[in-house]
């Protein structure tokens, strides 16, 4: 799922429910799970096999690397501003800061089980988040506010995405494990219906499992 190119600047978080998508991945993984061949069973016991499985299907949650914070060349802008009635065009500087982070950055796009009602807004670049701040010519203001509320903002989403997949690979885990179980004990019937007829099973190997 995870792709190198560009989210943004946009509200992030917002495009889609996470429990959708790992939803979809559950349900993968569960057919993974019912369409193993005897090859693939060899290689581990139920719960071994299962969390093999899980592995595949679980999405990485992004985590902000903030040691890697930076700022980049700052650009000279105008832009207008409502002024009594009227839209004046006021100068400044954009100031873009950057984090690199690691994991799935589409994740980036998707609501947790737990938000807020302030969605957070920002820029995606393949591994790297983008947050941009326009200040006034000769003013004052600090930035440093507004960046430390955004990138709190951004990490309570991406806690939030960790934990609901977290929760999601306990559970899943264990309804794969019997899925296992379950496609184990079939294959072992089978075998014992055809053991009579002297004629070896087509070794079909599970791409999760290789």
């Amino acid at each position: 799922m995870a792709r190198s190119g560009t989210i943004g600047p946009r509200t992030l978080f917002a495009d889609g429910r996470l429990s959708e998508l790992l939803s979809k991945r559950a349900g993968v993984a569960k057919e993974a799970a019912a369409t193993l061949q005897a090859a693939d069973l060899a290689k581990g016991t139920d719960a071994e096999i299962a969390s093999e499985i899980v592995r595949e299907m679980r999405p990485a949650a992004p985590k902000l690397d903030l040691t890697t914070t930076r700022y980049e060349q700052l650009r000279d802008v105008s832009w207008h501003e409502p002024d009594l009635g009227r839209r004046i065009v006021v100068r400044g500087r954009e100031i873009p800061i950057v984090i690199e982070f690691g994991g799935d950055p589409d994740l980036f796009l998707l609501t947790p089980s737990h938000f807020k009602s302030l969605f957070p807004t920002a820029e995606v670049r393949g591994r790297t988040i983008r947050f941009t701040y326009r200040v006034r010519d000769a003013s004052r203001e600090s930035i440093r506010p507004d960046f430390d509320s955004d990138v709190e903002r951004v990490e309570f989403y991406l806690d939030a995405c960790a934990s609901d997949i977290d929760q999601w690979a306990h559970g899943v885990a264990i309804e794969v494990e019997a899925s296992v179980a379950r496609r184990r004990a079939s294959l072992a019937s089978e075998d014992e219906t055809l053991a009579d007829l002297g004629i070896p099973r087509a070794d079909k190997r599970n791409p999760l499992c290789q």
